[in-house]
């Protein structure tokens, strides 16, 4: 117990304890440590005793004054590794010691960090342990070393300097697809994937008549793209191969739908299918004019688009399902 003038009592449960604390009472006690035997009491120095009317002995436990002297300061924080573009929040906190107040100046540097610093105060007054607290933004990825110094003299710095680590912040998760036109019919997919990065082409295996979906990528900064069917060592000696540019997922429609005749294209060439769309007015107007151009206009505010393809062979020599082509997305070059 540390509080200055704490009493606990102790109730007299046998005659022998009262006579324990006559004794006591009547001797010398200043320099006595009385144990006290009640469960979950601790132990304290006490400056006086006496046996209260009642018959309870009341005990008056010494303060215990703390620590003389500049005392222990620690630097800490919640966040040793941080994002960029966080803030990381630091204390400096003082144990014991209590002469002079505590004015201590931290500073941050590092490439993670820009080289800022400031001051924290710790009253000499304030019951312990007592704390400042600062913050520092975090700038780029690496590392921002923080440190304190100040006064009194002769304190002890704990946790000084303290390195925090600082990572690149995660790419943002992109946004939901759009929801699909209103009135599209349910397509059965054989593959409904993602055309991925241009010019990386990828092998889609399907039987006769399946259709793979992917959504139309972006071509900015170009305003045209196409997409690109070529041949492979499994590819079927006789097919047909149709693309559709639709707002409809897996809908293959010879007359182009509501897009325009431009957004339906074939082929019984099994070896090299190209088909291409615009994404801007720049140079057309009117998906009847770039269908004269062999191109399907597909302006993003109308989309959601989608790639619609299905090839249809009489017979596969590897197996059903197991014929296939490579398809590839390119922006074009205008």
């Amino acid at each position: 117990m540390s509080t200055a003038n704490t009493q606990t009592l102790l109730r007299r449960t046998t005659a022998a304890l009262a006579a324990v604390a006559g004794f006591l009472v009547s001797g010398d006690v200043s320099a006595l440590t009385v144990t006290l035997s009640t469960p979950g009491v601790s132990s304290c120095s006490y400056s006086a005793m006496s046996v209260a009317p009642d018959g309870n002995v009341v005990v008056t436990c010494a303060s215990t004054a703390p620590p003389v002297g500049p005392g222990t300061f620690a630097l800490t924080t919640s966040t040793p590794t941080l994002l960029v573009g966080t803030v990381g929040t630091f204390t400096i906190t003082r144990t014991v010691g209590n002469t002079g107040d505590a004015n201590m100046t931290w500073s941050a540097s590092g490439p993670a960090c820009s080289t800022v610093s400031g001051l924290a105060t710790i009253l000499a007054s304030a019951p312990l342990p007592s704390s400042a607290m600062f913050s520092v933004t975090m700038n780029a990825a690496g590392n921002c070393g923080i440190s304190f110094t100040g006064t009194p003299a002769g304190a002890t710095m704990l946790g000084t300097p303290l390195n925090v680590t600082v990572s690149a912040a995660p790419p943002p998760p992109p946004p939901p697809p759009p929801p699909p036109a209103s009135g599209c019919p349910a397509v059965a997919l054989t593959y409904d994937g993602d055309l991925g990065a241009s010019g990386i082409g990828q092998r889609l295996t399907m039987a006769s008549g399946g259709i793979a979906s992917y959504p139309l990528p972006s071509t900015t900064p170009y305003t045209s793209g196409r997409v690109i069917i070529g041949q492979t060592p499994i590819s079927p000696g006789s097919v047909l191969i149709e693309m559709n540019i639709s707002k409809c997922k897996g809908v293959i429609d010879p007359t182009g739908g509501t897009a325009g005749p431009g957004c339906y294209g074939k082929t019984n060439s099994n070896a090299y299918f190209e088909f291409g769309w615009v994404s801007s007015t720049n140079f057309v107007r009117t998906p009847a004019q770039a269908a004269l151009f062999g191109q399907c206009m597909a302006l993003p505010a109308d989309g959601p688009w989608y790639v619609n393809t299905r090839w249809t062979y009489p017979a596969c020599a590897y197996g059903p399902a197991s014929c296939g082509f490579s398809i590839q997305w390119n922006p074009a070059g205008y």
